[in-house]
């Protein structure tokens, strides 16, 4: 069985990225940060790929994922904590799982396979 990462958060926030540096994600508390507050009130899930196309994903507490196909920012996959591959990480609804295939995240109503 993988090991569950769990990462201390940041100002309430927490960052990870795949090995590879092209995935990187940010998962926000229900309530948000004192800088950052999600549209619905949170929590959040937000996870950019750099290639093969810049995209990002937002996983919220319910509905789909919503795709942002040209986000317009290049900030992805910062010096965050590493998911390694066959590892999964887990926080309030959301949980994902790092392989090298990619990273797959499910919400409680939704998922992403990036």
């Amino acid at each position: 069985m993988p090991a569950v990462k769990v990462f201390r958060p940041a100002q309430g926030q927490v960052e990870f990225n795949t090995p590879s540096g092209n995935i990187g994600c940010i998962y926000t508390p229900k309530g948000g940060t004192s800088t950052y507050q999600p549209r619905d009130g949170g929590p959040e899930l937000s996870c950019s790929r750099v290639e093969p196309s810049y995209v990002t994903v937002i996983l919220g507490p319910k509905g789909p994922a919503a795709l942002i196909k040209n986000p317009g920012e290049q900030g992805c996959c910062s010096d965050a904590t590493k998911l390694g591959y066959g590892n999964s990480w887990s926080q309030g609804p959301f949980s994902c799982q790092s392989s090298t295939k990619g990273l797959s995240c499910t919400g409680a109503m939704a998922t992403d396979s990036s």
